[in-house]
């Protein structure tokens, strides 16, 4: 299964696009035969077993389906490919031109300007957003744009932002009576202090061990190490923080956490 997904996530971005309606195409024609088939025999066995086969072959789409979305979701945050995660959101967006796939797309430049360390520009992609449009995604989805905003407002140095967009993930938590919804929105408001404590206020907060990413895939490990290095900075903890700081540095200079990685190795050589 993984190498499957891994390979998937290889293909080129017009081939991962088609994928998922070719495997519609295929799953309809095989669905079909077995469906016909319980409509003429009068075997009660056989009707059995087209039945089998039917609800096999449905399981198999829905598997597939989820298989195609994941690997897509491996070009940025296992491969950290953002030329060709961008590209293939433009590419979706240009062969559907819905309102969805401009959302998706608008936050995908969002989440790529953030890691490359252009904080204004992220703020500014979702601003762009129509809150109608977001609106119509699931809350998990609308959560991560929240936390993209916040997160570049924190790291531009803007504190009056990151606590207006605080206060209303607040306003937000206290009206909302989902407690699925209540705890990502909880994540998300204790990550946000930690960051204010750590970047902000050079104060240690060691909230952020906990922090819950969403995938927990190799983007995301290593964005938490770095606020975590940073926390062990603070702390006066200087082996730990070269020794994380060491690990994130030998990635891709894209990622600005990686270049100031860099930097304070440099700096505390």
């Amino acid at each position: 299964m993984r190498r499957t997904v891994l390979y998937i996530s290889n293909l080129s971005v017009p081939n991962l696009y088609s994928l998922k309606k070719k495997i519609v195409i295929v799953w309809w024609l095989i669905l079909f035969v077995p469906f016909i088939f319980v409509e003429v025999t009068d075997s009660d066995i056989w009707r059995l077993i087209c039945w089998l086969l039917l609800l096999c072959f449905f399981l198999f789409g829905m598997v597939a389906k989820v298989m195609i979305v994941f690997s897509q979701q491996l070009i940025l945050y296992y491969h950290i490919d953002f030329e060709k995660w961008l590209l293939f959101e433009h590419y979706r967006y240009h062969k559907k031109k819905s309102a969805k796939y401009l959302v998706s797309l608008q936050v995908s430049e969002a989440k790529v300007a953030y890691y490359k360390g252009e904080f204004r520009e992220s703020i500014g992609y979702v601003q762009d957003i129509n809150e109608k449009a977001l609106s119509r995604f699931i809350f998990s989805y609308q959560c991560s744009v929240k936390e993209v905003l916040c997160k570049s407002a924190i790291m531009l140095g803007d504190k009056a932002q990151s606590e207006a967009i605080l206060s209303q993930l607040t306003l937000e938590l206290d009206q909302n009576n989902s407690q699925t919804k209540k705890n990502k929105l909880k994540n998300i408001l204790a990550l946000g202090h930690s960051l204010e404590n750590i970047v902000l206020d050079k104060v240690p907060n060691d909230d952020i061990i906990s922090w819950e990413t969403s995938t927990n895939y190799k983007l995301e490990r290593l964005e938490k190490s770095y606020y975590q290095a940073l926390n062990e900075q603070l702390k006066g903890n200087t082996d730990k923080a070269k020794a994380d700081s060491e690990a994130i540095s030998k990635e891709s200079s894209d990622l600005f956490f990686v270049r100031e990685s860099k930097q304070y190795l440099e700096d505390h050589k």
